[in-house]
């Protein structure tokens, strides 16, 4: 066995990342399968040895134990905000530097969390998909590709991420974590612009203060509308346009709601002219 469910959760070798997407490109048809596949069995490295590194400096929790918080999971975008928050809990002890390492969340989707992945991402083994295109979504869920693929395309990874900017803009908007999840997963426009960019993390004021004003207008069934393509799409521009002028984070809470709010009331008059 290369893990146990019952050991602590630990970072693959980079050999053995090479060697799952080796085995990815080769037998795509490995991933249809719903339980997890013997990986290891087409090694030809007879010194291949053991597949994870050393511990990262502290006791991560076991495969039982993050199964055990994703069991009550429905494995799609409804459950999403939860899920985030269960797996960022459990995880919570890890940096964000080794939350950027590729080889923890590669083992975590093809070991402790494979069943998962794959109920959540089982789209491409549904009809009758070409070769190239299982491949590719493979690669996108079960590995790692950029920045991008970090925060939005991992079946693990992802999770982490989001909890951890849910978590953070909570703190801030002082709002419970799964309601500020709720507000961000509405639509899907609204995690592309908050939660993909990794420039998220280092503007949690300005962050916050976009989330309350969705619960504001959110209250409102007139204003639902900032949720719109166009509407959050031209509200979000405005917004970065402040950024290029003023450092938006270190003005005073109250004058930085107004001027995000008065953009959101701009945004939503200009769609209704």
């Amino acid at each position: 066995m290369v893990s146990s469910s019952r050991s602590p959760v630990n970072f693959l070798r980079k050999r053995a990342v090479q060697h799952l997407l080796d085995r990815a490109i080769a037998e795509p048809e490995l991933y249809s399968s719903e339980t997890c596949p013997d990986w290891a069995s087409d090694s030809t490295d007879q010194g291949f040895g053991s597949w994870y590194i050393e511990r990262p400096g502290h006791q991560l929790p076991t495969g039982d134990e993050l199964n055990e918080v994703l069991r009550s999971s429905v494995c799609a975008s409804e459950s999403d905000a939860t899920d985030s928050l269960a797996v960022f809990s459990l995880l919570s002890s890890i940096t964000p530097q080794q939350a950027a390492d590729q080889r923890l969340w590669v083992g975590l989707a093809h070991f402790e969390l494979y069943g998962y992945v794959r109920k959540r991402w089982n789209s491409a083994f549904r009809g009758d998909r070409s070769t190239e295109a299982k491949r590719r979504h493979i690669r996108r869920h079960w590995f790692v590709s950029g920045i991008r693929g970090l925060y939005r395309d991992n079946g693990v990874s992802r999770l982490w991420w989001m909890g951890k900017i849910f978590t953070d803009i909570a703190k801030e908007a002082e709002l419970e974590p799964l309601k500020v999840g709720e507000l961000l997963l509405y639509r899907a426009d609204v995690r592309a612009n908050l939660i993909e960019r990794s420039t998220t993390a280092s503007n949690i004021a300005v962050a916050s203060e976009i989330v309350l004003s969705l619960k504001h207008f959110l209250e409102d069934e007139q204003e639902k509308r900032i949720y719109g393509r166009a509407v959050f799409r031209q509200w979000m521009i405005r917004i970065n346009q402040l950024g290029g002028t003023l450092v938006l984070d270190a003005l005073p809470r109250k004058t930085l709601r107004r001027m995000i709010r008065d953009e959101a009331k701009r945004a939503l008059d200009a769609q209704s002219s």
